[in-house]
């Protein structure tokens, strides 16, 4: 008689004759999909997250393939780890282990990767960004992040040599990635530097200029970068030159017209300028977009100097300065309405319709029932934004009106400049794709979800001053 072992069995466990064995516990996985990124004398090592991981195990040799007791160990460590102080010209190979509080995986395929050349690599930025609309992470390719060059203007080769530009880049490094959204979109960006020496301290005396690294104008008082870095000039010919042998090159460029016209998408540019009477970067700073001497159609947009945040928030998102002057009259330049081309935190017209930031507003649809406006107004004379407290206020020139710089110095940005620097982020790494309508595709598909996820604080209303020391205040029109 044949039995039928699949309806036996059936009936067994039913009749409680018999009891399947649980399933086998299954040990982690070994870590998939390594790689390898090579920097000057470093090599950064990333890799698909294990689950049930609380951190990875590192085993490496430049003499033999890394397996388990053959190889030194670096424990502890996450996917972006970068390996330092490697030899240039000597390859390295590397495997992977995961680790959880009672078991270490296998080793993952081994990888390998030879440091050399001129660009050292500081930060590894993973590309695990969170979609906020869809509410799920994306795994940006190394190619589409947004990699970032700090470059050394002004520093003698015995500086470099004793570390001055170093510890410039590590309090930028500090300054940048401890400030919100940067934190939260940290693995969008890649961080290089570029050590290259120059002959001469910069100097106003020195309009040749012919003596540093990037030739960088300063002002005649020597106080900050000239306002005539020019589009195509010789600093824009010096930076391209330095990333001509870039791993990863300006590849992908916004299109022409707007804000952000004909910049690269996947690369940034930060110049560190040496201000030698504090023997730090130092000196009221600028950002420029500089255009590709050889095709006229490609720009890299660059931060120069100090203010290290707000300038590269500038280069990044194209934020405009949220300033008052005493001398200054609005802008040419800004616009009167928000378009689908033209995203600005600072337009001219302070008219409820008008204002890009209107879901801000009290009966807007991110704070309804707040009483006032959130922020303020005051009396401006460059241009009206949605916030005084922000990173992308000058408190140089603000402070006057608002009672003293320590009223106006914060370590955030408003909660425009924040949604608008995600928005330009999200395009950068090709989240958000859809460049020739951005604002419309955002406001559609990812401001709700955006505030929802993050929350929404209202921030100190700070109203300008008047001669007699009094408030002044001025509403938006309705």
């Amino acid at each position: 008689m044949r039995i039928n072992m699949v309806a036996f069995g059936a009936l067994a466990v039913a009749l409680g004759w018999w009891s399947p064995s649980p399933d086998p516990v299954r040990g982690l996985a070994a870590p998939r999909h390594p790689a390898a990124v090579a920097g000057r004398a470093e090599i950064g090592l990333e890799w698909e997250p294990v689950d049930g991981a609380l951190d990875y195990e590192v085993l490496w040799s430049t003499e033999r393939d890394p397996r388990a007791g053959k190889a030194a160990r670096i424990e502890g460590v996450q996917p972006g780890f970068v390996h330092r102080g490697l030899e240039p010209g000597v390859e390295v190979q590397y495997r992977i282990a995961a680790r959880s509080a009672e078991e270490t995986s296998k080793p993952s395929r081994k990888v390998s990767a030879t440091p050399g050349g001129p660009y050292g690599l500081l930060r590894l930025g993973t590309g695990r960004v969170v979609d906020c609309a869809e509410g799920e992470v994306v795994e940006v390719p190394i190619e589409r992040r947004i990699h970032t060059v700090v470059c050394a203007e002004g520093y003698l080769e015995e500086e470099l040599a004793a570390g001055t530009f170093g510890r410039d880049v590590e309090s930028w490094e500090q300054d940048v990635f401890t400030v919100w959204p940067y934190d939260e979109l940290r693995e969008a960006f890649v961080v290089w530097t570029l050590a290259t020496p120059s002959a001469e301290h910069i100097s106003a005396t020195n309009p040749q200029r012919a003596a540093t690294a990037f030739l960088v104008p300063l002002t005649e008082d020597g106080r900050g970068i000239h306002s005539s870095v020019p589009l195509g000039g010789d600093t824009a010919r010096r930076v391209w030159e330095a990333l001509a042998d870039f791993p990863f090159p300006a590849e992908e460029f916004y299109p022409r017209g707007g804000q952000t016209s004909m910049i690269a998408k996947n690369l940034l540019v930060a110049l560190l300028v040496l201000d030698p009477a504090r023997g730090r970067s130092g000196l009221s700073g600028r950002a420029r977009r500089l255009e590709n001497p050889r095709d006229s159609g490609e720009r890299i947009s660059a931060s120069i100097a100090h203010n290290r945040v707000h300038e590269l928030s500038h280069a990044l998102a194209r934020l405009q300065d949220e300033y008052l002057d005493h001398d200054q009259t609005l802008g040419a330049d800004l616009p009167r309405k928000p378009k689908s081309a033209v995203i600005s935190n600072v337009v001219k017209d302070p008219s409820e319709e008008q204002l890009p930031w209107r879901h801000l507003l009290v009966g807007g649809e991110i704070n309804p029932d707040v009483e006032g406006l959130v922020g303020a107004f005051g009396d401006p004379r460059i241009g009206y934004h949605s916030e005084f407290k922000c990173l992308m206020n000058g408190t140089h020139d603000n402070a006057d009106f608002y009672g003293g710089r320590g009223n106006l110095r914060v370590r955030r940005f408003c909660n425009f400049c924040r949604e608008l620097m995600f928005l330009r982020i999200y395009e950068r790494v090709g989240i958000l794709d859809d460049t020739g309508r951005s604002l419309e595709t955002w406001t559609r598909r990812y401001r709700g979800p955006f505030y929802e996820l993050h929350g929404f604080a209202v921030p100190d209303t700070v109203p300008q001053q008047n001669s007699e020391g009094e408030p002044v205040f001025q509403d938006c029109r309705r």
